[in-house]
């Protein structure tokens, strides 16, 4: 009888051990603002959802500001580097359960332009071209929003444009946008400038 009682308590003790050592551990998390896309500069709000948690040790790797937390919600981490493979690790209880996941951060694109020429007499075609723009890592396409301060917006990367009759120099505004989400701007002041014959008799043009 007493060998059976012990054999029943080895069973629980080994029962109870499997069980702790079978936790589940798991994380979620969620963007700051609602939506923002998951580029270099991002905050997310981590929260635990683990099943009997006594004790979290969170390591949100490098760069991440905090990159270690202690407490069960660690709340809000900012990404200011992107890196498309940062990890995101959740220890529970002492090492009973360990959770990692790979929390994609992406490069920001790069928005650049040239203009050719820039400047010329008005009806003259101007040549805009972004191919000096890129993507980021991690990223394989952009998409494009250019305003060329004569009211005008051009969704391509490159394109050619006439200003009609209007004197003055002009600016230009790139944003580029790439698969990710991630965007970036840049803008000349004066990219173009354009001669009016009717007002300088002067220019040939």
């Amino acid at each position: 009888m007493k060998t059976l009682y012990i054999s029943i308590k080895i069973i629980a003790l080994l029962f109870i051990s499997n069980y702790i050592m079978a936790q589940p551990c798991d994380f979620t998390y969620s963007e700051f603002p609602v939506g923002a896309a998951h580029c270099a500069g991002i905050t997310l709000i981590f929260s635990d959802a683990s099943v009997g948690a006594t004790d979290w040790q969170w390591d949100f790797g490098p760069g991440a500001i905090p990159q270690f937390h202690s407490q069960q919600n660690p709340g809000i981490v900012n990404f200011p580097n992107c890196n498309v493979n940062q990890q995101v690790t959740l220890i529970i209880n002492s090492g009973a359960c360990t959770h990692t996941e790979t929390v994609p951060i992406y490069c920001n694109p790069v928005a650049c332009f040239t203009v050719s020429p820039d400047s010329a007499c008005a009806l003259t075609p101007i040549n805009f071209n972004s191919n000096c723009s890129q993507a980021g890592a991690g990223s394989s396409s952009l998409s494009y929003d250019w305003d060329v301060c004569d009211g005008s917006h051009i969704t391509s990367a490159n394109f050619t444009h006439t200003y009609a009759a209007l004197g003055g120099c002009f600016c230009a505004t790139l944003i580029v946008t790439n698969n990710h989400g991630c965007t970036d701007d840049t803008t000349v002041v004066n990219a173009v400038c354009i001669t009016n014959r009717a007002n300088n008799y002067s220019q040939s043009c």
